[in-house]
């Protein structure tokens, strides 16, 4: 993942915030990740290189990208309890769907 590409993610995620749509986009980034996992495995089958090891591999990052999001929102509701109104949750959730975005594009 490039610069270019967090940066515009960070910008998706702004702009998704300010408009009040962070469960929207959270919706959203479980549907591209779902997509990216059945277009990855569709592609690997049409080469002819599927892969038991790099589906294993592709499916905890996945994971580790899910647990990620999960700390950062518990992060970003504790804050606002505490009068911080942080959008860094939106901003993380909109590079998670664009690095998807493009993940499922390269399939």
């Amino acid at each position: 993942m490039t610069k270019e590409n967090v940066f515009r993610g960070a910008l998706c995620g702004i702009v998704t915030w300010a408009l009040g749509l962070p469960w929207e986009l959270l919706y959203l980034w479980v549907l591209l990740m779902v997509l990216d996992i059945i277009t990855g495995v569709i592609s690997a089958c049409l080469q002819g290189n599927f892969s038991s090891r790099e589906m294993k591999f592709g499916l905890f990052r996945k994971t580790l990208d899910v647990v990620i999001m999960i700390t950062i929102l518990t992060i970003q509701r504790v804050a606002s309890l505490n009068g911080f109104d942080v959008p860094i949750g939106s901003i993380i959730v909109g590079a998670f769907c664009f690095k998807e975005s493009t993940s499922i594009i390269e399939n």
